[in-house]
């Protein structure tokens, strides 16, 4: 059973998200709050509902771990839910089928497990999900780049530089190790302390007589893969 909160001032929005939850059958309602002290004595709890037009501040608050959902009827706010990886961003007023696409979201795409942790006292936990997309901020809008189409990451400071499949270059305001975290380690590898590459970029892999990797991209660039890393890529290719 996943067990929720809803925090919003709005008690006619609570009760209709509160009736929602009721058909549903995996979903246990365990408040509806409209004060931050009201939110968090309910904690721990697997997924909470915040609309955003009462507190826009609220999200840094919330402990680690608790899957969240956005609300608010200000369309800009769906930039901070996708930064802080909020599950999902609904604009009010919001249809029944709108939340319940968002239920289905929770349900499929956070990976419930069951983990042994949490098989004593009988409550999901939300896995974390890796990054399928980025928000790339450029004077005046943003930029929704797939990671799929990303060949090549390199550090550059407080940003990272981009490198896309079509040899296009985004400048990124994220450190490498914090993007590093949020990308699938089954497709993407830290080749040294500059670089991420996608697996699925590399054409080629070149062993020198000094056990090293060179790594040739399918854009034709070549890397040298650092000591501590080449485990790693060894485990991905499946050779010895």
């Amino acid at each position: 059973m996943i067990q929720a909160l809803v925090f919003a001032r709005d008690s006619k929005l609570s009760f209709v998200l509160g009736a929602w939850m009721e058909e549903c059958a995996d979903i246990k309602l365990v408040a509806c709050c409209s004060s931050l002290d009201e939110l968090t004595r309910f904690f721990p709890v697997d997924l909470v509902f915040i609309d955003l037009d009462d507190e826009p501040d609220i999200c840094g608050l919330l402990p680690a771990g608790v899957t969240t959902v956005l609300l608010s009827s200000r369309a800009e706010y769906a930039v901070d839910a996708y930064n802080i990886d909020a599950r999902d961003f609904l604009l009010k007023p919001i249809s029944k089928q709108r939340f319940q696409s968002c239920l289905y979201k929770v349900r499929n795409k956070a990976l419930i497990s069951y983990s042994a942790a949490t098989q004593s006292d009988n409550k999901f936990q939300l896995a974390s999900v890796y990054k399928t997309r980025l928000i790339v901020r450029d004077p005046g809008r943003f930029r929704f780049v797939d990671v799929s189409d990303i060949d090549v990451i390199k550090g550059a400071g407080n940003y990272v530089d981009l490198l896309l499949r079509d040899g296009r270059h985004l400048l990124h305001r994220e450190t490498l190790s914090n993007l590093e975290r949020k990308l699938n380690p089954a497709d993407f590898v830290r080749v040294n302390r500059s670089f991420i590459i996608r697996f699925p970029s590399i054409m080629e892999v070149r062993a020198n007589i000094q056990g090293e990797y060179t790594i040739v991209l399918r854009n034709e660039r070549e890397l040298t893969l650092s000591k501590r890393s080449r485990q790693r890529l060894t485990e991905l290719l499946e050779v010895s």
